[in-house]
């Protein structure tokens, strides 16, 4: 857990303003949807094109019972 955390910290530390999409699918699969959500949006705010194909990413798919998953997708047009 320590090297995630390190490595993790470093991503943030060197790409923050480019890999939003990157971090928030880190914190997915270290089950921190908080986190999670909370860096996605900031890739929204971004307009990180990696967002129109979040929806095919296993990465993120811990996330797909949380409503704020159902509210995100619906935002960006990409509800089922």
């Amino acid at each position: 857990r320590e090297d995630s955390d390190r490595a993790l910290h470093l991503l943030i530390e060197k790409y923050e303003a480019d890999a939003a999409l990157q971090v928030a699918a880190i914190h997915a699969m270290r089950g921190e949807p908080d986190q999670a959500f909370a860096w996605l949006e900031k890739a929204y705010d971004q307009r990180d094109a990696g967002l129109a194909g979040m929806k095919l990413e296993p990465a993120f798919d811990p996330l797909h019972p949380d409503p704020r998953w159902q509210t995100l997708m619906a935002r960006m047009g990409l509800a089922d």
